[in-house]
């Protein structure tokens, strides 16, 4: 039977879809047997029934994912920013605590009274017993004082203040229990004169002005004058 490929055409639809009668598929399928046009018609109808369907972008969703893109790029912003000033201020404590090494191990050393010991020009070694006899003078705001003994002490370390021997009194103390311990009296002037007691205590003492022996001293120096206690 001759059909016209534009009846077949009508039908074709309901062929690729198998939703025609059987008696229409049957006039199809002798159809589809002597004409080419009629099955490249078919071939393409079924082809385009397997493309996925256009995605519609929903405009609120679009926005969405932006303002999450411009918050993260913000947040990445931030923290390059808070990054970079801490490395510059880091950077800026490093060198600061070159220079204040530095000018601590070329301490500008005055003259003093012949009776005192000028802790300026070096530290001195005495022990618990007889540093009490020792005046000293720092230009350093600090006197340091090291104690070491070879049995556990328990004593104290006083500083006074002995500008005007006739009224001494005791600045600021500390109290040692063991064998070593380490204090430094802070906020001096050099224009006082003081002496270290150590009460009830037997041992080795070091005396010194507490400058900084290398740049972490230097650098805990450095934070101790920018905030101090």
């Amino acid at each position: 039977m001759n059909i016209d490929c534009r009846v077949i055409g009508d039908l074709l639809p309901l062929y690729a879809d198998e939703s025609c009668s059987d008696a229409s598929r049957a006039l199809v399928d002798d159809h589809l047997k002597t004409c080419p046009r009629c099955r490249e018609t078919l071939a393409r109808m079924k082809s385009e029934q397997f493309l996925p369907a256009a995605q519609v972008i929903d405009p609120p969703a679009v926005a969405d994912y932006a303002q999450k893109v411009k918050h993260r790029r913000q947040k990445r912003g931030t923290l390059l920013t808070v990054g970079v000033i801490v490395l510059i201020v880091l950077l800026s404590l490093t060198v600061a605590a070159w220079i204040n090494l530095v000018r601590a191990q070329h301490p500008y050393i005055p003259v003093v009274e012949e009776s005192v010991c000028n802790l300026a020009a070096g530290e001195v070694q005495t022990s618990a017993d007889s540093c009490d006899g020792r005046r000293l003078f720092t230009n350093s705001t600090r006197i340091a004082v090291t104690f070491r003994a070879d049995t556990p002490q328990n004593g104290t370390i006083t500083l006074w203040n002995i500008t005007d021997v006739t009224k001494p009194y005791p600045a600021m103390f500390y109290e040692v229990d063991g064998c070593t311990a380490r204090c430094e009296f802070t906020n001096l002037s050099s224009a006082e004169r003081y002496f270290v007691l150590c009460d009830g205590l037997s041992g080795d003492v070091t005396l010194s002005d507490g400058r900084p022996t290398d740049l972490w001293e230097s650098f805990l120096d450095l934070l101790h004058t920018l905030f101090p206690r």
